[in-house]
This record gives C-alpha cells, structure tokens and sequence, in this order.
C-alpha cells in the first residue's frame, strides 16, 4: 500500500503530493505517481475554499490522508522597527495561517487514518535571529500549533510534531553574503 501524502510545499513537485498555494501568481495542484501526472492551477491566496479543494482532490485521488507535513515558508522578515504591517501579515499568512487551515481542514481526514503531521519550522522559533521578527515568530506558532494539535487530538491517534531545521552560517557559503550583509559580522546566536 503507497502512503497517501499531503505536502504543503513552497513550488517543489514532490512525490504523492499536492503543492499548496505559494507567492507566485498560480501554483499547481501535481499529482506524481510512477510516471503518471495530472495537474491543474490553482489561485495563490490560503482560502478555505481552495485548500479544501486541494485535500478533497488529494483523498480522491489516494483515498484518504496518513500525513500532512506544512512546509510553506517565506523569509522576508526584518528587525521588528523595521518590519512593516504588510510583511509581517505576508509571512504570518504564508508560514502559520497557511499550515492552519491546511491542518484544520486535512484534520477530519488524518484522524480516520490515525495519521501524522509534521510542521516545518525553524531552529528560529526556538532561538531568536537578529532581524528575523515576523520569521521567527510564525516558525515559533507551527511549533506551538502541533503541540496544541498533538494534546487535543492525541488520544484519537494523531500525531503532531514540528522539526526545527538549522544550518550555522558558516556552513552554508550561499547564505554568507545575505547574511553577513543584513547582519554584519556573522556571530552564531545559538
């Protein structure tokens, strides 16, 4: 039996997948499977409507949901003087509002499989960035959000998790020069 997957993903086709809504004008609702694809276009804003219609399709197609991994996420963030309403409700509406519904309304579905959830988050919603405010504060959400997932629904066999990936800046030569250029000197804050 194939694993029945709903990735939320940032424009990566992904195997047994739909990709959920992300920053460009359409995104695509992909369906990949021992060669086989179909897809359609779907609008960018995190609806209700849209994401339903994306975990309806996905149970249609495999028959049900194991897992839900959030894993949409937008960095632009700044320090919080700096940070303007609009960023700050973007990031919070991609990285925590996005991973919200999708989890609200893929819920019913994982809980007739005893399925699992896995939000992406940040080592950022542990420890505090310099200039990472709205960034850290919705990675730090996802992590509360499973934690709230895993204590209501735990007992009907769902399990929530959140990972919190990190890579030191020094490790990662393509993050240098960002970093170092709204940052300054790198100095490791963990």
């Amino acid at each position: 039996m194939r694993p029945r997957l709903l990735l939320q993903e940032t424009g990566t086709r992904l195997r047994w997948s739909v990709a959920a809504p992300r920053r460009s004008s359409s995104s695509r609702l992909s369906f990949a499977r021992t060669g086989e694809t179909r897809s359609r276009v779907m609008p960018t804003s995190h609806s209700p409507a849209e994401i339903a219609a994306a975990i309806e399709a996905t149970v249609e197609h495999f028959g049900g949901i194991d897992a839900l991994v959030n894993n949409a996420a937008v960095g632009d963030s700044g320090p919080l003087l700096e940070e303007l309403l609009e960023r700050w409700e973007e990031t919070l509406r991609i990285n925590l509002t996005g991973a919200f519904l999708t989890t609200k309304l893929a819920l019913p579905h994982l809980i007739e499989r005893q399925g699992a959830i896995v939000n992406v988050a940040s080592v950022n919603g542990i420890l505090a960035g310099p200039g990472w405010t709205s960034y850290c504060v919705s990675k730090a959400g996802l992590i509360m959000l499973a934690k709230c997932v895993a204590s209501d629904y735990g007992r009907q066999g769902i399990r929530a998790n959140s990972v919190c990936p990190a890579a030191p800046p020094s490790s990662t030569p393509l993050r240098r020069p960002i970093l170092s250029k709204r940052h300054g000197k790198l100095t490791p804050q963990w």
